[in-house]
């Protein structure tokens, strides 16, 4: 029999709501792209690289890719990420194409 306080309803354990607060001196990180994603024990993996300038005597004008981080994030919180940024892009005007099975993205 139903219980009268939930009309039948399944109680579903909610999420717990957190507070946002704002960190002004936490750092900005720049990257000009992700060379690459894994997927283990339920946690997306991103490698944030960039292009840096070579100083070794000899290659003055050579250009070179670094890793200069990742990003580890449960898979829920990736998901909602890349819901949101191309949400975000299509709002500015941006279209981002769907990707074939099996193309790379750079």
């Amino acid at each position: 029999m139903p219980d009268d306080k939930t009309g039948g309803a399944s109680m579903v354990p909610q999420a717990p709501v957190y507070e946002f607060i704002g960190n002004v001196q936490a750092p900005d990180v720049f990257a000009d792209g992700a060379s690459g994603f894994h997927l283990f024990q339920s946690n997306v993996r991103v490698t944030l690289e960039t292009v840096r300038a070579s100083h070794v005597k000899g290659e003055e004008n050579k250009s070179v890719r670094v890793v200069i981080g990742r990003l580890v994030m449960p898979v829920q919180g990736a998901q909602a990420l890349a819901i949101g940024l191309f949400d975000f892009l299509k709002r500015h005007g941006i279209d981002v194409p769907g990707v074939q099975p099996g193309e790379r993205v750079q």
